[in-house]
This record gives structure tokens, sequence and C-alpha cells, in this order.
């Protein structure tokens, strides 16, 4: 329940915001056949206000509409402007998006994961079944550059190891 955590970390004098990024495996269809890819569901506005961003080229996530890795597209063997049929895990419902960009860079994920769509939050929870809760909340430092000092790394580290120590603190072993 993101409001837990938002309740805990509102005063906390390090973080600016959090984001909901939900995520999951979905089966996608395409005339080329059928594969599985993680799902990431993502607000794009407040990603972009806590500039947290980092999809290019930009994509369009409206209801109906998906951005989809490069490698992804590349073995579904679709392009932007085509359809994929995305298959709800849980109960085998279909619904089908439109591609509206292939991503050539992403700084949502580990670089090696390499084929996964991104839609809109909403349409991650429709599809995942996930009506108020989120997997993921992405933070955003009110100052990040005041943690990093390319003269003194050792120095960054520390700073945002203890960030991260007091953060987890506020919230407990609940979570990660």
């Amino acid at each position: 329940d993101p409001s837990v955590v938002r309740a805990r970390l509102a005063d906390h004098p390090t973080i600016r915001g959090l984001a909901p990024r939900l995520t999951g495996v979905v089966a996608l269809r395409s005339p080329q056949g059928e594969h599985y890819a993680l799902l990431v569901g993502v607000d794009p506005a407040l990603e972009k206000r806590l500039d947290l961003w980092g999809l290019q080229p930009e994509p369009e996530l409206t209801d109906g509409r998906c951005a989809l890795s490069g490698a992804l597209a590349s073995r579904l063997g679709v392009a932007s402007g085509d359809s994929v049929a995305a298959i709800q895990p849980s109960f085998g419902g279909e619904t089908t998006w439109k591609v509206g960009a292939l991503l050539e860079r992403q700084l949502l994920l580990p670089q090696e994961v390499r084929e996964f769509v991104v839609v809109n939050a909403a349409t991650a929870r429709a599809l995942l079944g996930e009506p108020g809760a989120v997997h993921v909340l992405a933070g955003a430092f009110r100052e990040p550059a005041s943690y990093y000092d390319s003269r003194d790394l050792y120095v960054s580290v520390r700073r945002l190891q203890a960030a991260g120590s007091d953060i987890a603190a506020r919230l407990g072993m609940d979570y990660d």
C-alpha cells in the first residue's frame, strides 16, 4: 500500500517524492508468435516531475498504447504503430495495445533486462489485478547533487548509505 510508505516518509528531509511502479510477467502475442516479457507500469507525469523518467524516445503511454524494448519488438516482429495482444496472467483475458514507441534507452530497469513492455500505471493495474498496491516506489532525492562528489567516491557512497539507512529505519522491517 503506497499510502503507508508515503505517510512514513512524508517529512523525510532527503526524499522529494515517490513514484509508483508495478511489475509483472506478461505474455504478448503478435502474428509472429507469443513471448513472455517483463511488464512495467509507471505514472509518466509523476516520473517526469520527479526527474525519474528514463525512456527514450519519449513514448505516449495513454490507455491502449505501450512502448516495447527494441529487443522485444524484434522478437515479436513488430514495429511502432503495430498492435500486440497482452494476455492477462491470472484469468487468461486478452487486451490489445498499439505499439507507440520502440525504446532505444531506458533507466528504469537494470541494463541486463532486455525484453520489456512499458504501460501507464492504470493499464498495469488492470492487467495484473492490482487495484491499489504497488510493487515498487521509486524515490527522488530533494538535492541529488549533494550526494555525489566525483572527487571523493568514498564520501559519496557513505552519504547515499546514510540516507538509505535512515529511510529503511523509518519504513521498518516490512519493506525492502
